[in-house]
């Protein structure tokens, strides 16, 4: 939900809740383990390793509430993912960190980084992503 004035998240109402109440599951699960929730990726640090392709934001990409669809961030995420890693490895999870809008006709350039983590054995390559606007 989204405060038009503040055009920031906000919570829902509990008299909106109860009436949505009916049509959650029971009993109610979390899409993520609760180990996950505050999880918050490094800063980047410039210079970036991988600069992507600047992308310019089209009418078509805003959503009802003016701000850009959430698969439109996701494509300009995976056009900075290394060639080699995007055929290569198989896309397990993405969060999105909104840090501010975006709008129709904004030129954004996305920058990222591989994480340097210890992966216990499993392999597993981690990218963050950033976007600037130009």
């Amino acid at each position: 939900m989204i405060n038009l004035q503040t055009r920031k998240v906000a919570k829902i109402p509990e008299a909106m809740r109860q009436k949505l109440a009916r049509f959650a599951p029971n009993p109610l699960r979390d899409a993520f383990d609760k180990s996950e929730h505050k999880l918050k990726l490094p800063n980047l640090e410039l210079p970036a390793e991988i600069e992507g392709p600047v992308q310019v934001a089209r009418r078509s990409d805003v959503d009802m509430n003016g701000h850009i669809n959430n698969v439109t961030y996701l494509a300009w995420a995976l056009e900075t993912v290394p060639r080699e890693v995007y055929y290569n490895y198989e896309l397990e999870q993405m969060e999105i960190d909104y840090k501010a809008e975006c709008h129709s006709g904004d030129a954004i350039e996305c920058l990222g980084s591989s994480i340097k983590e210890d992966t216990n054995g499993t392999g597993i390559r981690r990218y963050a992503n950033y976007f600037a606007e130009r």
